[in-house]
């Protein structure tokens, strides 16, 4: 599990360094690279194709309205 997160944590530090602006409101300043498809969904983190960058708001948003971030695409069910 360590060397997944090793793995991750060079990621995230990529794509917030060549994302530099929220992928939903495209105002603020990227700082959490969020999971369309959760872990506990089946999601893979390493996977940069279901990983987009957000501002910290943006991100606080589709958590807490996931049916509404469902809808928008921002959060996928398991069998998505």
């Amino acid at each position: 599990m360590a060397k997944l997160y090793v793995q991750r944590r060079a990621l995230v530090e990529r794509l917030l360094r060549t994302k530099v602006w929220c992928e939903r409101c495209n105002t603020g300043r990227s700082r959490v690279v969020h999971e369309k498809k959760l872990r506990s969904a089946g999601g893979d983190i390493l996977d940069e194709e279901n990983c987009v960058v957000l501002c910290t708001p943006c991100h606080d948003f589709i958590h807490r309205h996931p049916k509404e971030s469902q809808r928008l695409g921002w959060l996928q069910r398991r069998f998505e």
